[in-house]
């Protein structure tokens, strides 16, 4: 025998995208509000540029330091739960052999970064990124390890070898997605909903 339902819930998906300058056009003394800079003891530095950019009129030059260490531009924290699936995006440029570059994310709880054994390897790579002609998109996808409350991603510009000189990588249009889908309200008895939130993108509906 067939049953009707009619099924009343609201399935909603929350996105925390990390578009507050993720374009780099705003900047406030030397720095673009709400990222931060980070620079290391062996010089280079990381600067708005108005002649390279990917879209709008700016983006960001990190030029690499002379010695080893790095050079960082580091966004602030994004809340996550365990288990949500979490997207970096970005466009890089990087033509030059005096420098290489990197994204970095890190999974976090209220007394700092999670172990490396949980850290996935998409958002820590133990390669640079390639060199390019011009513009490059990378996007990186990994899912919140258990006891992730936060997502700390900044971008990174090293040496290229111990006698390069000081090279520059530009960075442009980044975007950090947290996505979560989930049901809201159930009201049917029997009816099973799963994985709740959802996170592989996979929502199951059982009877």
């Amino acid at each position: 025998m067939k049953k009707l339902y009619t099924l009343a819930v609201a399935l909603f998906s929350t996105l925390a995208i990390a578009q507050t300058n993720g374009g780099f056009e705003d900047w406030t003394d030397g720095a673009p509000a709400p990222w931060t800079i980070i620079l290391g003891s062996n010089g280079g530095s990381i600067t708005q540029s108005t002649s390279t950019f990917h879209s709008g009129s700016s983006a960001v030059a990190l030029t690499a330091p002379t010695g080893t260490g790095n050079n960082r531009i580091q966004y602030i924290d994004i809340d996550v739960t365990e288990g949500q699936s979490c997207t970096i995006s970005y466009w890089y440029n990087d033509n030059d052999n005096n420098a290489r570059f990197r994204h970095w994310g890190s999974f976090r709880n209220s007394e700092g970064a999670l172990a490396s054994g949980l850290q996935p390897a998409a958002f820590q790579p133990s390669t640079y990124n390639a060199n390019t002609s011009g513009w490059q998109q990378v996007t990186v996808n990994a899912t919140a390890p258990t006891g992730a409350t936060s997502l700390r991603v900044d971008f990174r510009v090293f040496q290229q070898a111990n006698d390069a000189s000081r090279g520059t990588v530009y960075l442009d249009d980044v975007i950090i997605t947290p996505n979560t889908a989930s049901i809201k309200d159930n009201a049917i008895p029997g009816l099973s909903i799963y994985p709740n939130p959802v996170t592989d993108g996979t929502l199951n509906i059982k009877t």
